[in-house]
């Protein structure tokens, strides 16, 4: 029967009215495919954005045009909707013998669409086909194709295949998809995915080649690395998620059951996280076919439609298992989805920190990050420090986690050390004045005060406060130091310590105190003096007068003058005589002690001369 290609668009593809197609006058659906008609088939869709417009997303459907070698053929519709081709052109030719496989790969940020099939080039051993996987490129919309200079595509690789017979685990025609490629969002390589027999084996294991751009408009194609081991596999499907890592769905056909010989499959998930160097293999799930080899060599219990794909570091993907798996209860091939997430998670990166107090305060801020990364790049991180920033003085055991914007996270640990390197301040007390109170010094007691950015401060002068002070004005100084041993500039006061009270004359004595015979002659007098004072210990005294109740030269006391001499601190020569008529002369010596502060006391002692001497 005739088989052509029709394209259309749905919000809600399980119901028919909702489906959108292009149509012609007559009102019925337009072919997708512009050639070939009634002898197209197997279509492959991919959207991409449109070369020059990037806003405008591109449909591009891939199909095989029988009617020719057969000829690899993509439509595009540009912009819209519903698909309207007006852009049909051959991307390559394939051969006869196998299908040829016919898909697309696009790069979402150059617009350019790839398109990838496969020809015989010649029998191969053991009854398999040698294949040459091709690769073809448009950067105009599906306009034209080329790569590297040749209208038909470049070989990617060279190699074996058993497609199409013998069937896969014995149920599965592999009527195409043996190969499958995709792009690198970030750097536009390209990973080519194909079948290659083991000549060893017979094993159909599976091989992957990076393209990357030569600087020429071209590419260049990188050596081949298995993906996986000594293994039947099949229906390869490649994706690049956002931060680089690379995916490889496939089937593996793992023996039969016992004993009912039922194909035992595994659908796998390997995934490189070095440029397709090196894979790490998973396994997503192992099942018994639904069905045993039934005799057609076009039976295909799998099918070929795996799809995998990347939505930024998560693959999402679709294959056919057996239901049973998951709790249908009969055995029937359904359609499985699965989603993994090949986000990497950051490394979070820690230093010791010590910091200095914030001016002002006993806490400083400190980040212990080291350079913290996402290792895929188009990953955003958060970094919150436990306990947060700002830190108290001393040493501070951090934790930094950092989350990347899917939730994954590293921690490290760091300890942030404050030190306070901030000097403190003193005031000094004001000057000040005291009494003395005694010769070996008078007991001052005062306090400066300290002011710092953390607590603990204290301070001290010399002298001391509770020294004994001399007499007179002695300089202060005093200094603020904290817990940390930072000293502050010295500040400066005075003690002076004043003598204003005089001393104290408790008696004063001459000797002689009574002058007789009043012969008129000088007698030599000596002033005894007894004197204390709170802080001289050494008060000087002296006579400063003397002074008679008689007059010096008076009636019967002789015409003689002076009646008296001052002839040392304490001694003076009175006169000898007194008045005849009187009753007798009183000298006064009037005695004046002073101590070191220039305080001074007076006192007197009484010599008399009497008028005459009493008779016992």
């Amino acid at each position: 029967s005739p088989t052509d290609v029709y394209t259309g668009t749905t919000m809600n593809p399980t119901s028919a009215a909702a489906w959108n197609w292009f149509l012609n006058g007559s009102g019925n659906a337009v072919r997708t495919n512009s050639t070939g008609v009634g002898n197209s088939d197997q279509p492959w869709l991919l959207v991409n954005r449109d070369p020059a417009t990037a806003s405008q997303d591109n449909l591009y459907v891939a199909y095989d045009n029988f009617s020719g070698g057969p000829d690899m053929r993509v439509a595009v519709a540009q912009g819209t909707n519903p698909p309207n081709f007006t852009i049909d052109n051959q991307s390559g030719t394939s051969t006869g013998f196998v299908n040829p496989g016919h898909r697309l790969a696009v790069d979402p940020v150059s617009g350019a669409v790839y398109s990838l099939f496969q020809r015989r080039i010649a029998a191969g051993a053991g009854g398999s086909q040698k294949i040459d996987y091709m690769l073809n490129r448009s950067t105009d919309g599906g306009a034209t194709w080329t790569l590297n200079g040749a209208a038909g595509g470049i070989i990617v690789a060279n190699a074996d295949s058993t497609q199409p017979t013998p069937k896969f685990g014995t149920v599965n025609a592999l009527l195409g998809g043996v190969l499958h490629a995709a792009v690198d969002p970030t750097t536009g390589d390209v990973y080519y995915v194909y079948g290659n027999r083991d000549s060893g084996t017979s094993n159909n294991r599976l091989a992957i080649r990076r393209l990357q751009d030569n600087g020429m408009g071209g590419v260049n194609v990188g050596s081949e690395v298995f993906v996986t081991g000594q293994v039947q596999a099949a229906l390869p499907q490649v994706a690049v998620a956002g931060n680089g890592i690379i995916g490889v769905f496939f089937y593996t056909f793992d023996g039969f059951s016992m004993p009912d010989n039922f194909p035992i499959f595994s659908a796998h998930l390997s995934l490189s996280d070095d440029h397709a160097q090196t894979f790490t293999d998973q396994v997503l799930l192992t099942f018994l076919s639904s069905a045993k080899d039934n005799g057609d060599s076009r039976q295909r219990v799998l099918g070929d439609y795996v799809q995998m794909k990347a939505v930024g570091d998560t693959l999402f993907g679709t294959f056919t298992a057996n239901g049973v798996s998951f709790g249908r209860p009969f055995a029937n091939h359904d359609p499985i989805f699965f989603s993994v997430s090949v986000n990497r998670p950051p490394v979070a990166m820690c230093k010791n920190v010590t910091a200095s107090t914030t001016p002002g305060l006993c806490t400083a801020p400190a980040n212990v990050d080291n350079g913290s990364f996402d290792p895929d790049v188009d990953n955003t991180i958060t970094l919150v420090q436990s306990p947060p920033s700002p830190y108290s003085l001393g040493p501070t055991a951090v934790t930094l986690t950092v989350t990347d914007n899917n939730g994954a996270q590293d921690m490290c640990s760091a300890i942030v050390t404050v030190e306070d390197h901030e000097q403190p301040s003193v005031t000094c007390p004001a000057p000040i004045t005291v009494q003395c109170t005694g010769p070996g010094g008078t007991i001052a007691t005062f306090s400066a005060s300290g002011a710092d950015n953390c607590p603990g401060v204290t301070t001290a002068c010399v002298p001391p406060s509770g020294s004994a002070f001399p007499l007179g004005t002695t300089p202060i100084a005093c200094v603020a130091t904290d817990s940390s041993g930072n000293m502050s500039p010295a500040c400066s006061s005075s003690v002076t310590v004043v003598d204003t009270m005089p001393p104290t004359i408790t008696s004063v004595i001459a000797s002689p105190n009574v002058l007789w015979p009043p012969n008129h002659k000088m007698t030599p007098v000596t002033v005894a003096v007894t004197v204390t004072d709170v802080c001289d210990p050494s008060v000087a005294c002296n006579i400063i007068s003397v002074t008679s109740n008689e007059p010096i030269n008076g009636p019967g006391d002789g015409n003689t003058s002076p009646d008296w001499q001052i002839t040392g601190p304490l001694t003076a020569n009175l006169r000898s005589e007194r008045a005849g008529g009187g009753s007798g002369r009183v000298y006064t010596l009037t005695v004046q002690c002073t101590d070191a502060s220039h305080n001074s006391a007076t006192g007197t002692a009484l010599v008399m001369v009497p008028h005459d001497q009493g008779h016992d």
